[in-house]
């Protein structure tokens, strides 16, 4: 994952040494087919007293706040969330397009802030149950596609779930003829998965594996 730095107006986030970082905050630009590097940009160069730490569009990534720093980006008189604030979370702003008077985040795009926010769990510990809406914290319709049910916010958050699962490779122990092998897996829905290769060199199979798109089925030959 490529994260390109643009550093966001000094005036429009607060300087923090340590943060205890629990949340991530889902948030959508609400512009008509922005990019990120151009959020980022503005940012830089304007006094808006707001920021976020990430502009994601549909070809990269740019962090705009530190993660150490605390990103104005969710903050507000009242609060629907009892914990979650800038203080404790991270921002991210998804890039929106905008067809026939509608909003929504494009398929890239989602692809992009999946595998960050899979990134920052991981990092920082974070469950997906502590990945909210902008909504979620203070009641704003933000992100509106996530709102307003146009795009359905929970198959997203099991999106990132599965990404997370993915990322965490741990290592299975297979017992076969006596011998004991360590293989590479992952763990989804509670299956383990592991390498059709792996398996094959256990079994002292020099089989060679193809993939067959049309009919999805693979050949051992």
């Amino acid at each position: 994952m490529n994260i390109t730095q643009i550093n966001c107006n000094s005036k429009n986030y607060e300087k923090a040494n340590k943060r205890n970082i629990k949340y991530i905050v889902l948030h959508y630009t609400a512009n008509k087919n922005d990019t990120a590097r151009n959020n980022a940009i503005y940012f830089k160069n304007n006094v808006v007293n707001a920021s976020a730490h990430y502009f994601v569009d549909n070809r990269e990534i740019i962090q705009s706040v530190s993660d150490n720093d605390i990103a104005w980006h969710c903050g507000g008189k009242t609060y629907n969330h009892k914990y979650c604030r800038n203080i404790n979370s991270i921002g991210v702003e998804m890039c929106t397009s905008y067809d026939k008077g509608v909003y929504y985040i494009n398929l890239l795009t989602l692809n992009n802030t999946v595998e960050l926010v899979a990134n920052l769990m991981k990092k920082y510990n974070i469950p997906i149950e502590n990945v909210v809406r902008h909504y979620d914290v203070t009641g704003k319709k933000c992100p509106l596609p996530y709102v307003n049910g146009t795009q359905d916010f929970n198959k997203l958050k099991e999106t990132i779930k599965r990404e997370v699962e993915i990322m965490e490779i741990k290592q299975l122990k297979i017992k076969y003829d006596g011998d004991i092998y360590s293989l590479d897996s992952v763990n989804i829905d509670g299956y383990n998965y592991v390498q059709l290769r792996d398996i094959l060199e256990i079994l002292n199979l020099n089989l060679e594996i193809k993939y067959n798109s049309n009919d999805k089925t693979v050949e051992l030959k």
